[in-house]
C-alpha cells in the first residue's frame, strides 16, 4: 500500500510551500499528481504571490479527500504521495480531518488569529511575478477582475445601478465594509484534535520555517536530507516576502488610519496597498471616525498618509 500523507489547511496560508518542502526536503525529485502521473518537483516553487509552481494535488471536502486517498494507496509506489487537503465548509473540513486523521499522517495548518486581515488582499494565481512587479495594465486588469468578483458575490442584484469606475468600487466596499471586515474561523472547535496530527500555526512557518519544517519531518518520520537545505533557504526566503507583503498591511494598519485623521506623515509605499487594503481603510474612516475621502477620480491612493489627509471630509453616508 502507498504510504499518503495529507496537508490540511482551511485557508491559503501557506499550505501548498509546507507541501511542497516535505518533498524537497525529503531528497525527492518528483511527486505523484493524479493528473500528471509523476512530476518533476522545482527547485524553487515560487510565482511571486504563492507557491503554485508546484504541482500539488488539491482536494476539496471529505468526498473528494477520501476517493483520492483510495487511488493514491493503490498506486503500489514506494515513495510518499501527498495531498493538501481544504474544503468550502466548516463542517465539511471538519468531518473530513476528523475521519482521514484516523487512517494516515496529516499536518494540520491554521491562519495565525493575530493576523486577522491577511486575507483581504488581492493574490491572483497567475505566475507574473506577483502585483508588486505589474505593470499598470496587468495591475489594473487584476483590480478589475477582483473587483469585478466582488460585486458579483455581494451585489448580484444591484449591478446595473452600480457605477463602475475605480473610486465608486472603492468607496462601496468601504460603506459596505462588513463584506471585507476582518476575517474569522469557527471551524477549529469542531476538529477532533485527540487524533495524531502535526499542529503548525501560521504564523510558525511564516516566521521560522526552518525549525518549524524540522519539527514536522521528526513527527512524520521522514530524514531530512541536509543537501537540500541550502536551496530550501533560497525558496524559503522568497516565499517569505511574498507573505510579508500580504502580512504588513494588517501590522500598519492601525497607524495608517491614524495617521489619515491626525494629519501624520506615514510613507504607505512599503505596505504596497491594493484596492481591498485601500476599502478597508477608507472604511474605518467612515464607520470608525464617520470621515470619508474626496477620491472622485482617484484611481490609487497617494504614497504618503500626509496627502490622504488634505483629501478628509466628514462623511455623509447614513451607516
Amino acid at each position: 500500500m502507498t504510504p499518503v500523507v495529507c496537508f490540511a489547511s482551511k485557508h491559503p496560508v501557506g499550505a501548498t510551500f509546507l507541501n511542497w518542502s516535505y518533498h524537497w526536503l525529503a531528497g525527492h525529485d518528483k511527486n505523484w499528481n493524479h493528473h500528471t502521473g509523476m512530476t518533476v518537483i522545482p527547485h524553487n516553487p515560487n510565482t511571486g504571490v504563492n507557491a503554485h509552481l508546484f504541482a500539488k494535488n488539491y482536494h476539496n471536502g471529505n468526498d473528494q479527500w477520501h476517493r483520492y486517498l483510495a487511488e493514491y494507496r493503490a498506486l503500489d509506489q514506494t515513495q510518499t504521495v501527498t495531498f493538501y487537503g481544504g474544503a468550502d465548509e466548516d463542517v465539511d473540513f471538519a468531518t473530513a480531518f476528523n475521519t482521514i486523521s484516523s487512517e494516515i499522517p496529516i499536518v494540520l495548518l491554521v491562519e495565525s488569529v493575530q493576523d486577522p486581515w491577511y486575507f483581504c488582499k488581492i493574490r491572483h494565481v497567475e505566475p507574473t511575478g506577483g502585483n508588486q512587479s505589474l505593470n499598470l495594465q496587468e495591475h489594473n486588469f487584476y483590480q478589475w477582475q477582483h473587483a469585478n468578483n466582488i460585486l458579483e458575490i455581494y451585489f448580484k442584484n444591484n449591478l446595473d445601478i452600480i457605477d463602475k469606475n475605480i473610486w465608486d468600487i472603492r468607496e462601496l466596499l468601504a460603506l459596505n465594509f462588513k463584506h471585507i471586515e476582518r476575517h474569522t474561523s469557527t471551524y477549529l472547535d469542531l476538529l477532533d484534535l485527540s487524533k495524531p496530527h502535526v499542529y503548525i500555526d501560521a504564523k510558525e512557518l511564516w516566521f521560522d520555517g526552518e525549525s518549524c519544517m524540522q519539527r514536522v519531518m521528526l513527527q512524520l518520520g521522514q530524514p531530512v536530507q541536509q543537501d537540500r537545505l541550502p536551496q530550501w533557504r533560497v525558496a524559503y526566503k522568497d516565499w517569505q516576502q511574498s507573505q510579508f507583503d500580504i502580512i504588513k498591511f494588517g501590522w500598519y494598519l492601525p497607524h495608517i488610519v491614524k495617521s489619515i485623521v491626525k494629519g501624520y506623515n506615514f510613507d504607505l509605499s512599503h505596505v504596497r496597498m491594493d484596492l481591498i487594503c485601500e476599502a478597508v481603510v477608507q472604511g474605518m474612516l467612515i464607520h470608525d471616525h464617520n470621515l470619508n475621502l474626496k477620491c472622485y477620480g482617484l484611481e490609487k491612493f497617494p504614497s504618503n498618509t500626509l496627502d490622504l489627509h488634505q483629501l478628509l471630509e466628514q462623511n455623509t453616508h447614513i451607516i
